[in-house]
């Protein structure tokens, strides 16, 4: 009768007894939370998720409803806030030893995807937790994500020293994709980044070359996308000039610049979207033959009679694209 019992398990349990291969692909589909809880199915899943070739760690999706009662009263300055700090830092911290922990199991294997969402306070405390994270990105991940921001408003959320990314000197031969949001990013910190092919940065501050730098650290770079982006020293003009790239497509949003100067002969794709404060001294393009299509999707913030001039003379220079994509507002003026 034992033995029957213990023959009905085994044939009930058919998920564990499939290949690693797949039991990957199915966890793969899991939050990093749900997939560790699979670690308590049984001793066959006890050091599974050990293996997954996908790690994503997103601070909101392991705090309960509780916690985040505390996270909005912290923010919101209300009689509970001295409690609501405690908690939060009580709760950030265990979430920064699991992503340490973490990283320290999978340290040696290479990693598909890895995503890290951590709410960047206006503090240093967790500054020096973010290093180890960042370095085993670009030396075992093919897809890294990094997000550092919190739903605060600009002038609030933006802290004196934002976090800049630890120097690497020695070339990140795995990195294909890499999306960084609220830090300091200077490209002439790292060796090269010989396999990456995308690159997007949101609210990430950079230095006057930054652009230039990345892309010549990169010879496979073929998709840009800079957001909200912005410099120490305000810049009036962003000087994208990169002859010999491979760059392919370009995507230029909200920047806090005046204008854009961009020699880039490779580009096949270039879109520029934001407010008409970005189009205010020049928008100047050269050297574009191979270009195809070309968007301008700039909403009014306020008129200019040199707008007219700066769309026009874009216009020019592009007319030779199949697809040209103009919001209203580059129609009006």
């Amino acid at each position: 009768m034992m033995d029957s019992r213990k023959s009905n398990k085994e044939t009930c349990d058919r998920i564990s007894h499939l290949p690693e291969a797949i039991l990957h692909h199915i966890l793969s589909f899991l939050s990093t939370k749900d997939v560790l809880r699979t670690s308590f199915l049984s001793k066959s899943w006890s050091n599974l998720w050990t293996s997954i070739p996908i790690l994503d760690f997103d601070e909101t999706r392991f705090y309960d409803k509780e916690v985040m009662f505390y996270y909005r009263c912290y923010h919101a300055d209300c009689s509970q806030g001295r409690k609501a700090e405690d908690k939060m830092w009580e709760r950030k911290k265990r979430f920064a030893d699991l992503i340490d922990r973490s990283l320290l199991l999978h340290e040696g294997q290479n990693i598909r995807e890895l995503k890290i969402n951590f709410h960047h306070l206006n503090d240093s405390v967790f500054m020096t937790r973010f290093d180890p994270w960042v370095r085993f990105a670009l030396t075992n991940v093919l897809v890294f994500h990094l997000d550092l921001s919190s739903d605060l408003s600009w002038s609030e959320k933006y802290p004196e020293s934002m976090y800049q990314l630890p120097p690497c000197h020695f070339p990140s031969k795995l990195l294909k994709v890499m999306e960084l949001n609220f830090c300091l990013f200077n490209p002439l910190e790292h060796n090269n980044f010989p396999c990456l092919e995308t690159v997007i940065l949101t609210e990430v501050e950079l230095l006057e070359t930054s652009v230039q730098d990345l892309i010549a650290n990169c010879p496979h770079l073929e998709f840009l996308h800079l957001k909200h982006c912005v410099w120490p020293d305000p810049l009036e003009v962003i000087n994208i000039g990169a002859p010999r790239s491979q760059l392919k497509h370009l995507r230029l949003e909200s920047n806090d610049v005046d204008g854009y100067d961009i020699n880039v002969p490779s580009l096949l794709h270039i879109q520029f979207v934001g407010e008409t404060e970005e189009m205010y001294n020049c928008l100047f393009v050269k050297n574009l033959s191979k270009l195809i299509d070309a968007s301008l999707e700039f909403e009014p913030n306020y008129l200019h009679s040199s707008h007219g001039e700066v769309l026009c003379e874009f216009l020019n220079d592009v007319d030779h694209v199949k697809v040209l994509t103009l919001s209203d507002y580059c129609l009006q003026v």
